[in-house]
C-alpha cells in the first residue's frame, strides 16, 4: 500500500538532502533529479495560495498574453505566431469546471515554484 506523508514534497526533500551533503574543495559530480510536475498534483497550500486567481482568465488568454510579452522582450520574433491550442483542449469559454482548472494550474505552478526555489538553494550552496 502507498502511504502519503503529510506535507512531504519530493522537490523539497531532494533539495534538503543535497544541501546536507559534505562540502569539499575536490571536484565532484552532483545530479539532482527533481521529478517533473505530475499527476496527482499536490503542493503545500501556502505555495498554491501565491497563484490562486492567476489563471482565472483561462489558457487562451494566458497563451496570447505570454506570447505578447515574449515579443516585447525581444525573445521571439514578432513574425512568429502563437502556436494553435491543442486540438483536444476546448477553448476556455467552452471549458467545463473553470474553477477546478484554475486550481489545477495554480497547483502546477506551485510545484514549479518549489523546484525552482530548491535549485536556487543548491546553486547558492555551491
Amino acid at each position: 500500500a502507498c502511504r502519503m506523508i503529510r506535507d512531504h514534497h519530493h522537490a523539497t526533500t531532494t533539495t534538503e538532502k543535497e544541501e546536507g551533503e559534505e562540502q569539499t574543495t575536490k571536484p565532484f559530480f552532483l545530479y539532482v533529479a527533481h521529478y517533473a510536475p505530475h499527476w496527482p498534483l499536490h503542493a503545500p497550500s501556502h505555495v498554491i495560495q501565491k497563484y490562486e486567481g492567476t489563471y482565472k482568465c483561462g489558457w487562451d488568454t494566458l497563451r496570447q498574453t505570454r506570447t505578447q510579452k515574449l515579443y516585447e522582450a525581444g525573445i521571439i520574433n514578432p513574425n512568429w505566431k502563437c502556436s494553435p491550442r491543442d486540438e483536444n483542449a476546448p477553448s476556455w469559454k467552452d471549458a467545463p469546471n473553470k474553477d477546478w482548472e484554475g486550481a489545477r494550474m495554480a497547483t502546477y505552478a506551485a510545484q514549479i515554484d518549489i523546484m525552482d526555489a530548491g535549485i536556487g538553494r543548491i546553486l547558492r550552496t555551491l
